[in-house]
Parts: C-alpha cells; structure tokens; sequence
C-alpha cells in the first residue's frame, strides 16, 4: 500500500465516522459498532503499510503507545515502499516528515498559548 493509498483511506475513515456521528446520536450503539470495526480496519491499514514499507507488523502496537503514536503515524505516512532496505527517505518522504512535524509542533504551540491543560511529558 503506497502513501496516497494509505493517507486516502485513512481520510476516508475519518469521513466515515464523522458522517456516523453527525447522522446519528453519538451516544447510540450503532456509533460504537461503526467505531469498533473502523478501528479494526485502521490497525489493519497499517499492518499493510507496515509491510509495504518493510517492517514487521508488530510494529503496528506502536499505535497504542500514547505520544508514541504519532511519530508513527507521522512516519508510516512519509516513509516509501521498500524503507527497510535502505533506511532511506526519499525527497517527497523527506518533505512529508518535516510537513507533519511541522503542523504538531503548531498544534502544540496553540494548546500551550491557549492555556489547555497539556501534560508536561508532550514536549
């Protein structure tokens, strides 16, 4: 699974819940069965992604590990096929990384400045 595949289907999934909880009560149990299997489809999304680029897929535990998570997201979106041998990013990976980092330390400056309670260990 390619970058853009990757990034399409996880937009998708994030349209899909937003849809479910807009057209339905968020509190209904149809939302959390809907929750329940986009989530298996997301880990399963990035156990194909993890293979596309080469690492094992226990790697995708990596998505549980609060903070961790997003650094692993951040690379499973920048990295190219075949990563593993080379250990290499290619330029648009390169530009995607620095993008991605980029936009989480904004996110974090705005928390910060609007005096959100942000643990100490994020930074």
């Amino acid at each position: 699974m390619g970058r853009l595949d990757y990034f399409l289907a996880k937009v998708g999934l994030f349209v899909a819940m937003m849809v479910a909880v807009t057209y339905l009560d968020p509190r209904s149990q149809w939302v959390k069965v809907i929750g329940m299997v986009l989530s298996y489809v997301s880990f399963a999304l990035d156990v194909m992604r993890l293979r596309s680029i080469g690492l094992s897929q226990w790697w995708s535990a990596a998505r549980f590990v609060p903070y961790v998570n997003l650094l692993y997201m951040i690379f499973l979106q920048s990295a190219p096929a075949g990563w593993a041998e080379t250990r290499r990013m290619d330029r648009a990976g390169k530009t995607l990384f620095v993008f991605q980092l980029a936009l989480l330390a904004v996110a974090i400056f705005m928390l910060t400045k609007m005096r959100v309670a942000v643990p100490y260990f994020v930074f």
